[in-house]
């Protein structure tokens, strides 16, 4: 069981929902049963793309990046004035990039972030933020004490996730509902998909943006936002973090 699907049987068990099923049919859909009648999909709320017609968490990008960088940082080994830096980055423009390992990006994203150090480390960097032509715009700032390394990992922000919380919830709500609304679609054919065994298909969304930490207002305003969509009869989103839900439909 997925880490949100944990998290939404503890949620609806404490709505009061009894004969909660894990998978009543199998691995497929749907994710839970309710007392054999309502069907319930699971899926998470996170922040989305859309590139080339297909649907990417962020998190996708970001965390290879934030893998990669850190391995470069360490090539660079201990200090050897005694002077440690962290180094910050934040993502421009279509940040994230699609990174794999041996591709021209990650290939491009190396040479410039070894070619910006380098040059940092010969006295040419100004103390200014740097921007690289792959994306990314550098900082560097002095450690206030010595590490084991000479270059550390500072800040990150992606300029994907770094927007007002209210249109980028509105915005990953519509983007998770379609996702989700085409996999239902794209399952309508498979036989070893029940759906005429339900009465009611729902959709649990399980926020990892933030709805916990709208007003009641907004949370009203972002719900009235999502329109009605088949096949969902109830669309919830709750926020992992307060427990906190709101019905979208």
């Amino acid at each position: 069981m997925k880490a949100e699907e944990a998290f939404a049987k503890k949620y609806l068990e404490g709505q009061g929902y009894q004969h909660i099923i894990y998978e009543p049919d199998g691995q497929t859909s749907p994710d839970f049963s309710i007392c054999d009648r309502i069907a319930v999909e699971v899926r998470r709320l996170n922040y989305n793309r859309v590139i080339r017609g297909e649907v990417r968490g962020v998190e996708q990008d970001a965390i290879p990046l934030k893998r990669s960088f850190e391995h470069a940082l360490s090539s660079y080994g201990p200090p050897d004035t005694g002077q440690s830096w962290f180094v910050s980055y934040e993502c421009v423009g279509e940040f994230p990039p699609v990174l794999k390992k041996g591709s021209e990006k990650w290939e491009q994203m190396h040479r410039e972030l070894r070619a910006a150090l380098n040059s940092f480390l010969s006295g040419d960097w100004n103390g200014c933020d740097l921007d690289l032509s792959c994306g990314l715009r550098l900082s560097i700032f002095p450690a206030s004490s010595p590490h084991q390394s000479k270059f550390l990992m500072g800040m990150t922000s992606d300029s994907d996730t770094g927007v007002l919380l209210f249109p980028e919830l509105e915005r990953n709500i519509d983007i998770c509902i379609e996702d989700k609304s085409k996999t239902h679609e794209k399952q309508s054919g498979k036989s070893n998909v029940k759906f005429g065994k339900y009465d009611e298909w729902w959709l649990l969304l399980v926020d990892c943006i933030g709805s916990g930490f709208l007003n009641r207002d907004e949370c009203k305003q972002l719900a009235g936002a999502v329109r009605p969509r088949i096949p969902w009869s109830k669309i919830v989103v709750v926020d992992w973090r307060t427990g906190r839900s709101f019905v979208c439909q």
